[in-house]
């Protein structure tokens, strides 16, 4: 069994942002916040799995509320987790102003920074909130990682190797990860228009099949504000929903989730691997040209065809295991 190493808590779907590319379509005008009790209940049972140590708090952008985020946070320190933000850094507009935060956030075990630079969130956060943000949780000693949305085309500003050149700190605790976007919420937008994942782009540039198992899956699940369990970051219109911790008890969810063959696969093997044992059950050529696991996960959960396709390999996995 897939022990679970953290939880995702998904603190509110509001942002002062509305990135074109966001596969949780967040922004202003959503208004959803995790509740704190139910957010200390959620910390009280991932505490009992004893190999999960880390919580994650994202959003939308959780520093909207940061006095509440700090509560949630120093709820889980005195559990004895240690903590992760993930955050587009609006409010690094004050160099004293983030020194005291992400201070005050490392003294409660926040150990990882996680941000974002490129040109679709340059259209709403000045890039040098970003830079601020980075070289001062760099200072302090944060593990920190800038995400850059992978749609390198012509005319692209924030490229990764500009964004290393731009932040110019020094590297050794920098992860700059280039990611390309999941088709998803405002992104299926995008797809539409040819600009994620359309014909455009796949003219362009040159994608390979995302081979290899999914990290997250299992290991990292996630809780969004209105209860819904996942058990990953949940890009993908609730293909993975798990749960909703309103109507099924949280540590039943995670059982469940645990013992779910599908998702252990996707563990294990991934979902291409997982979508090539299913050609033989397959009346049409499936497709190839995914841009990350999330975009191939969610091709066999939303195409009926490929996930009855898939329903016949786990199956027959099943009957060999049983005999």
């Amino acid at each position: 069994m897939i022990e679970i190493a953290g939880m995702s808590l998904i603190v509110t779907d509001r942002c002062n942002a509305s990135c074109r590319h966001c596969g949780f379509s967040a922004g202003p005008g959503k208004k959803s916040v995790m509740p704190l009790v139910q957010a200390r209940e959620y910390l009280q049972v991932t505490n009992s799995h004893k190999s999960a140590l880390l919580i994650s708090y994202t959003g939308g952008e959780p520093f909207l509320y940061y006095d509440y985020l700090k509560e949630i946070i120093s709820s889980a320190a005195s559990r004895g987790f240690y903590g992760e933000v993930v955050t587009n850094s609006f409010w690094a507009d004050n160099v004293t102003k983030a020194q005291e935060i992400l201070h005050d956030l490392r003294t409660l075990g926040v150990i990882n920074f996680v941000t974002s630079l490129d040109d679709f969130h340059a259209e709403f956060i000045n890039p040098e909130y970003v830079k601020t943000a980075v070289s001062i949780a760099s200072e302090l000693g944060y593990n920190v990682t800038v995400k850059v949305t992978g749609l390198e085309l012509p005319g692209t500003t924030y490229t990764s190797a500009r964004v290393k050149e731009f932040l110019a700190v020094p590297v050794k605790n920098i992860k700059i990860i280039s990611q390309y976007p999941v088709p998803a919420g405002r992104a299926a937008e995008q797809a539409a228009a040819g600009i994620v994942g359309g014909k455009k782009f796949r003219k362009d540039v040159q994608r390979q099949k995302p081979y290899g198992r999914c990290s997250t899956v299992i290991r990292f699940p996630s809780i969004n504000p209105d209860g819904e369990v996942y058990p990953c970051c949940g890009f993908g219109e609730k293909h993975r929903l798990l749960g909703n911790t309103n109507d099924t008890p949280l540590s039943e969810i995670l059982i469940n989730m645990q013992r779910n063959l599908f998702l252990n696969m996707l563990a294990y093997e991934g979902p291409v691997k997982l979508l090539d044992s299913a050609r033989a059950y397959l009346r049409k050529t499936p497709r190839d040209d995914f841009g990350n696991i999330c975009e191939a996960c969610n091709y066999i959960l939303g195409d009926a065809d490929v996930t009855a396709a898939v329903g016949r390999v786990l199956k027959e996995i099943m009957e060999e295991r049983t005999g």
